[in-house]
């Protein structure tokens, strides 16, 4: 199984370096989506400084369940923006209106699962204030809005691209938290 995996993602390299670096690239060359990813990298940017310099400061669950109502909000756009396009569809499988349909379906069901899940206290306070955290749910949104609004095809090496972007972000926003100074 890992064989099959590791030799698929050598294979396909290429696609999938191009697919990474279009994460970075789109959002400067498509202005549309300027317009919702902004918003959601200031919001990274200023919750990762102000918790890497209030390192004993924990999410609550009224931020837990704000952070799922803004990707429900996302995800609104986002079947917004294919029915402006034309590109809303579940009837015509194999299609990119129909992968993206369901994509930003997917998105919204998770959304709403972890507004459930957040409002009602269901699940342990560490799934929670992980898989409902500012950076897990605007990441979530960067990806979605520029895999959508540039157009990027919805392919394996498009999702292993979104992983490693995924990852790599969650990376990243680690070391800021543990190199900032923090006033306790």
């Amino acid at each position: 199984m890992l064989e099959s995996i590791a030799g698929y993602i050598q294979s396909n390299s290429g696609e999938i370096l191009a697919r990474f670096i279009d994460f970075f690239r789109k959002p400067f060359i498509n202005k549309e989506m300027v317009w919702m990813i902004i918003p959601a990298v200031v919001t990274i940017i200023v919750m990762e400084i102000y918790y890497s310099k209030h390192k004993k400061e924990l999410t609550g669950w009224n931020t837990a369940t704000a952070n799922s109502l803004v990707l429900i909000f996302i995800a609104m756009d986002l079947f917004r923006f294919l029915s402006n396009k034309g590109s809303l569809s579940f009837s015509n499988p194999g299609s990119y209106a129909f992968s993206a349909s369901v994509l930003v379906s997917i998105v919204l069901l998770e959304a709403i699962f972890m507004f459930v899940m957040d409002f009602s206290h269901i699940w342990p306070r560490f799934l929670a204030f992980h898989f409902s955290s500012h950076l897990t749910v605007n990441l979530i949104a960067y990806t979605s809005i520029v895999i959508l609004y540039g157009g990027i095809p919805l392919t394996p090496p498009t999702f292993i691209a979104a992983i490693i972007f995924f990852l790599l972000m969650n990376l990243l926003f680690f070391l800021v938290r543990i190199l900032y100074p923090s006033k306790g």
